[in-house]
């Protein structure tokens, strides 16, 4: 069973594409991905060169290793700040 904790959704830089930070704490990865069910539900095709760059874009930023959420967000917060002043990020929760 997939237990995954996800960031706000944003739209990708410059894009009408909206993307999701996730965080799998079984395997400690965190990746950006772009969320292709609420693009269609914008009354956009995924068979767009937009909707691939993006595609591209995430995936080249990789699944990157991290043992915790706040690791995932100072993740975030390094390598997509005007992201984070925005609040995209994962929410605080306890991990005792």
């Amino acid at each position: 069973m997939e237990n995954y904790f996800y960031s706000k959704r944003f739209d990708y830089r410059g894009t009408d594409v909206p993307c999701v930070f996730t965080f799998d704490p079984q395997t400690e990865l965190v990746w950006l991905q772009p969320c292709e069910q609420l693009y269609i539900e914008r009354g956009h095709s995924t068979d767009t060169d937009e909707f691939d760059h993006v595609s591209l874009l995430c995936g080249a930023w990789g699944r990157r290793e991290c043992s915790s959420l706040a690791q995932a967000n100072r993740l975030i917060q390094r390598h997509y700040p005007v992201e984070w002043s925005y609040g995209i990020c994962f929410p605080e929760i306890s991990e005792d």
